[in-house]
């Protein structure tokens, strides 16, 4: 298959497929520069005018993305800065699950669908855990649909490698999103890729119940619960057969020294003989019928218009579109969890916070955590008007960027 450049203006963007912490993901057009050939993808773009913290993230992400190869986890062809804007150019996907259950099957779907779903994400997993590396973001957001009805891991914003000779107790910062994290990122313990196991635990519950559990809590009190409280279960777990039971017991451990690897999990369950790939795009079929062209469901016609011309318009090289923000999304979990991790580790160094909510004596890891979720409310309303004060340093970080993009 042909490669795609890093050239901005052989791309055109057609449709908005979603919407993240960071920036937007489009359905696109890429125009090869030597045979004229049109293309789709994927194109991520990431605003480098953000918080300096996202910039690590961002690395992250392409580091991740260039290493990964393996059929379920999402395919990345090539990135470039333009504009303030780092651009992922990745492989165009149907849906991400969470859209088709919510549009078409609110009250969930069949565990043979989830069963199926789980076998691929285990599949992905089991390459990272084989390759060292960490997700840290499992949730259904996360794992995107082929047209085939085949799932894919993606979006590893916040993804952590364990590079060798690097101690894994040293990895235990407290990022993911609240309703799927682990048990041991809340206590602010070390992880392993056996986070991931129990994220993908709430979303098979997901899957088949509709939503996740703990969906109607704040932030606080899920951290509470997810802490404080045995793990959440299937509310009928009866109606399942014993495989599906099996599978969400072993993926929502809470010692994670109990809780079973992706492999573990591959081996030991008895998945389903015939796949469901076509029960999958047999729902596919109905999401899109009911979106009516494949809109994003969270988007209006209007402001999916402005940001498609403003994408296309950065580009082409047209003069710098007006930054809104109202475009960006600040009440999403990846901002949130850097904002966790900044909090808690000033908390644990013995600095003093400046919101009267943290009380609580440093040294407890749990409380830590949810002073800083309290602090955060505060923090996010502050973000949206820092950005004209963020302007100064973003020739630096596109330097930044554009050097780690050529290695």
């Amino acid at each position: 298959m042909a490669s795609f450049k890093p050239i901005a203006n052989r791309y055109r963007t057609t449709q908005v497929l979603g919407r993240g912490a960071a920036g937007v993901v489009f359905k696109s057009e890429y125009t090869d520069p030597d045979t004229g050939q049109v293309r789709l993808c994927a194109l991520k773009q990431l605003n480098l005018d953000r918080k300096n913290a996202h910039i690590a993230g961002i690395q992250a992400e392409c580091k991740t993305l260039a290493q990964c190869h393996h059929p379920n986890i999402a395919e990345y062809h090539c990135s470039f800065v333009h504009r303030n804007s780092l651009w992922l150019v990745m492989s165009v996907m149907a849906s991400n699950i969470q859209g088709v259950i919510r549009r078409v099957q609110p009250n969930g779907v069949d565990e043979n669908i989830a069963m199926s779903v789980a076998h691929d994400i285990l599949s992905a997993l089991a390459y990272l855990e084989a390759n060292n590396q960490i997700h840290r973001d499992v949730k259904t957001a996360n794992i995107l649909i082929k047209e085939d009805g085949t799932a894919v891991l993606a979006d590893f914003g916040v993804a952590g490698v364990i590079m060798d000779g690097v101690d894994p107790a040293e990895r235990h910062t407290f990022v993911g999103s609240p309703l799927y994290m682990a048990p041991e990122i809340i206590k602010n313990q070390s992880q392993t890729p056996k986070v991931d196991i129990w994220s993908l635990g709430i979303c098979l519950i997901e899957l088949v119940e509709g939503s996740p559990p703990y969906k109607n809590m704040d932030a606080v009190s899920v951290i509470k619960m997810i802490a404080e409280h045995d793990p959440p279960s299937l509310n009928n777990p009866s109606k399942y057969g014993k495989p599906f039971q099996e599978l969400i017991s072993r993926c929502l451990v809470k010692d994670p020294r109990d809780r079973a690897s992706a492999s573990d999990l591959l081996k030991r369950i008895k998945f389903p003989s015939k796949h469901q790939p076509g029960a999958i795009k047999t729902l596919l079929d109905q999401y899109f019928q009911k979106r009516q062209g494949g809109v994003s469901d969270n988007i209006t016609d209007t402001e999916q218009e402005r940001l498609v011309s403003e994408a296309n318009a950065c580009l082409q090289g047209a003069n710098e579109v007006p930054q809104n923000d109202d475009t960006w999304d600040f009440h999403t979990s990846r901002m949130e969890v850097q904002e966790y991790a900044r909090q808690a580790m000033e908390l644990e160094g013995g600095g003093t916070g400046q919101s009267n909510t943290c009380q609580t004596e440093p040294e407890d890891p749990l409380n830590i955590a949810i002073s800083s979720v309290e602090a955060l409310v505060a923090e996010v309303q502050r973000l949206r008007k820092e950005n004209a004060d963020l302007k100064a340093a973003n020739d630096k970080l596109i330097r930044r960027i554009r050097v780690f993009s050529k290695e």
